[in-house]
């Protein structure tokens, strides 16, 4: 017996790089995307799924009265993702998983 197990090292996050909203990304390791609205009564929707044109809304934001809100979702490798807004001042941010 005498040997040991090591417990695996988990991901980290790389570095944040900006997207635009309403283009589609293909994501090349596993990652998670985040979308700001920041300005009053501002909507923004993540879809993610394997389609070149992703139309499966996983996470959404509402900001009303002024306050900044966001939301944030999972992307698996190799599956594409959007971020689609229905106000013109959407912030979004992608980090991958190294």
């Amino acid at each position: 017996m005498g040997g040991r197990i090591s417990a695996p090292t988990p991901p980290k996050l790389g570095d944040w790089a900006a997207r635009n909203a309403g283009e589609v990304y293909q994501a090349a390791t596993d990652g998670v995307v985040i979308a700001k609205s920041s300005t009053v009564n501002g909507q923004a929707y993540i879809a993610t799924d394997a389609n070149p044109a992703p139309t499966t809304i996983r996470a959404g934001v509402l900001s009303t009265g002024g306050v900044e809100n966001s939301c944030s979702c999972p992307v698996k490798k190799g599956d594409y993702y959007k971020v689609g807004e229905v106000t013109p001042t959407v912030t979004v941010l992608w980090s991958p998983w190294v």
